[in-house]
């Protein structure tokens, strides 16, 4: 047996809302890590087959209210949690799409089976639910993010 070398091409990204530093990444899994100010919202991000992604994610500092949505049950709706350093490690299963909000600045981990396929993404909106059920208004977003079909055009069509 013999070990495999994990080299230092670490990645990084960054903008005004913080930063993604992409730690390992090699065949089909990777570790990533960012960092966010406060008043910032990352996602709703899902990959359809055959890319699907499970996602191990952490919250290492501060506080973030995470967002998850199954893609093949519109029924049960957007649902959402407060994470914080003590709740540990959670499962983002690969049926499910992921998004998170900053109540704090925050370093968050993700641990990802499955390799990033930008152009297999669906990325939707939730900014309605967000200030609906949690009082959140204009949050920092990427102009990628800020351009998503809404919730509602996701809820109308088909996924696997």
């Amino acid at each position: 047996m013999s070990l495999v070398s994990l080299s230092d091409d670490a990645q990084s990204f960054s903008d005004e809302r913080g930063s993604l530093n992409i730690l390992f990444e090699s065949h089909g899994i990777s570790l990533k890590r960012s960092h966010s100010i406060k008043n910032v919202f990352r996602g709703m991000h899902w990959q359809g087959f055959p890319y699907h992604q499970i996602k191990l994610i952490r919250v290492i500092e501060g506080e973030i209210i995470d967002f998850i949505v199954d893609m093949t049950n519109f029924k049960q709706g957007i649902h959402s949690t407060t994470l914080h350093p003590s709740k540990g490690w959670q499962m983002v299963p690969a049926n499910y799409a992921h998004g998170f909000y900053t109540i704090t600045n925050c370093v968050f981990e993700y641990f990802c089976i499955g390799d990033y396929k930008e152009e297999a993404e669906i990325s939707f909106s939730i900014l309605d639910f967000l200030e609906k059920e949690h009082g959140v208004i204009n949050p920092m977003m990427s102009f990628k993010d800020s351009n998503n079909m809404s919730f509602n055009e996701v809820t109308s069509k088909s996924w696997k």
